[in-house]
Formats: C-alpha cells, sequence, structure tokens
C-alpha cells in the first residue's frame, strides 16, 4: 500500500512538471510599463527683472559762446562766436528694472535704469580780453525710462528701446579775471534716449545682456555781462553709452 501511494505522488509530480511549460506559455505576456514623456515648460520672457550694469560712456559737448561787442578769443573763434568743444571719456557703473510682456516670439516691455558716470573735462584757457576763461564740461549721472520691443529666438532676444534720458550736468566757464564771471549749466537735464542690444537667458533665472544707448539732454542757454559786451552761451551734452549687464528675472 505504501509504494502504491508513492508511486502515484511520483506520477502526479512529472505531470505537474511536463505540463508547467505548456500552461505558461499560454499565459499572456506582461506588457512593459510605459512612463508619460515629460513635457518641458516654453521659455517665456514674460515677468519682472532687476539688474547690475557696467561699460564706459563718451560725451559729447559743446558750448557755443556769442558776444555782441568782443569775442573771448576761446577755442575756435570766427568773428564774434566762440566754439569750445571736448569728448572726454569714463566708467559707467548702476542698475535697472523692468517688467516684460512676450506675445508669440515678440516681446516688449518697459524699463527704468540709473548709473553714475565719470565724464568730465575742465580746461583753461587764456583769452583775449581780461585774465583766462575755465571751461568746464560734465555730465555725473544719467538715468532713463523707456519702452523696449523684441524678437525672440528661444532663449535669445535681439531688442530695440527709446524714450526719457535724465542727466546731471555741472558744466560751463568762469572767467578769473576781476571781478570774477561765469556762466554755468548745472543741475538735472531732460532730453531722449535710443538704442539697442541683445540679451540671452542663459538659465530660467538669470540673463546677460549688451547695449548701446545714445542720449541727448537737450539744449540750454545762459547769459553774463562783463568787460562791456554780453555773453550768451549754448550748452549741448550728448552721452553714448556701451554697457553690460546682469538680470535676475522671476
Amino acid at each position: 500500500m505504501s509504494c502504491k501511494r508513492s508511486f502515484l505522488a511520483t506520477a502526479s509530480t512529472l505531470a505537474l512538471l511536463a505540463v508547467a511549460p505548456a500552461l505558461a506559455a499560454d499565459l499572456p505576456s506582461r506588457a512593459p510599463v510605459m512612463k508619460a514623456p515629460v513635457r518641458e515648460v516654453p521659455f517665456s520672457w514674460t515677468g519682472f527683472y532687476v539688474g547690475a550694469q557696467g561699460g564706459y560712456g563718451w560725451l559729447d559737448y559743446k558750448q557755443t559762446i556769442v558776444s555782441d561787442s568782443l569775442a573771448l578769443g576761446l577755442c575756435s573763434t570766427s568773428g564774434l562766436v566762440d566754439s569750445c568743444s571736448s569728448s572726454p571719456g569714463g566708467g559707467v557703473f548702476g542698475g535697472f528694472a523692468g517688467y516684460n510682456w512676450q506675445s508669440g516670439n515678440i516681446v516688449f516691455g518697459v524699463e527704468a535704469d540709473g548709473s553714475w558716470v565719470g565724464l568730465k573735462r575742465t580746461e583753461t584757457l587764456p583769452t583775449s580780453l581780461v585774465g583766462s576763461v575755465t571751461v568746464r564740461g560734465e555730465v555725473e549721472w544719467l538715468a532713463t525710462v523707456r519702452g523696449r520691443l523684441g524678437v525672440a529666438f528661444s532663449p535669445t532676444m535681439v531688442y530695440v528701446t527709446g524714450g526719457v534720458a535724465f542727466g546731471g550736468v555741472n558744466s560751463g566757464w568762469t572767467n578769473t579775471g576781476a571781478p570774477p564771471v561765469a556762466t554755468l549749466d548745472k543741475g538735472t537735464k531732460t532730453g531722449w534716449v535710443a538704442g539697442g542690444g541683445i540679451e540671452h537667458a542663459f538659465a530660467r533665472n538669470w540673463s546677460i545682456r549688451a547695449e548701446v544707448l545714445y542720449h541727448d539732454l537737450g539744449k540750454d542757454t545762459g547769459t553774463t555781462s562783463f568787460a562791456g559786451g554780453t555773453y550768451t552761451t549754448a550748452f549741448r551734452h550728448q552721452v553714448t553709452t556701451a554697457r553690460a549687464g546682469l538680470a535676475l528675472r522671476w
């Protein structure tokens, strides 16, 4: 009886081993798990930003003195007109802030900036009258409020910009004779600014830029009387800046 049971158990085991591969072949295969592709959020220039900038600037300064009697004999003199000009250069350092909107590949926005500029030249010249005259041309700072219009090529944008310019000037001429007299153009001046540049976002929240701006601070006049004559002076300040900047965007 015991042998018969052992024989039946062995036969059953062998039968199961023989049938198992066939049953396994008939089972449906397990399909691989598919992961949904991760979609990258498209880059956009829309949002606020602040930044720091630095570069170099050139001042185109000119003063024209017109006399009703005698010319001072300064710089280049033609008849009763003295024309003095200078083009000093210097560093430009400051900051900016703004906001962009993007529609398609068109980017438009507003920006304000302010910079300290080291643009100054002083020259003392002899005159054809009494004593000498010190001619000074200086722009101490610049600020602008501008619109920007650009075309975006993914994380790179080229743009044009323009708006209102402000500048602090300290210019004029001073006669060292007796008594000393002066015609000064000093204080905050208002004009216009225009330019363009290129900006590249090297990370989602950071971008670098390079731009050139032309500032025209307008024309002012002043009048001084001495040595028996009246001298009317026209002042003109124009500044070109080339600068690079780093911006934090959010």
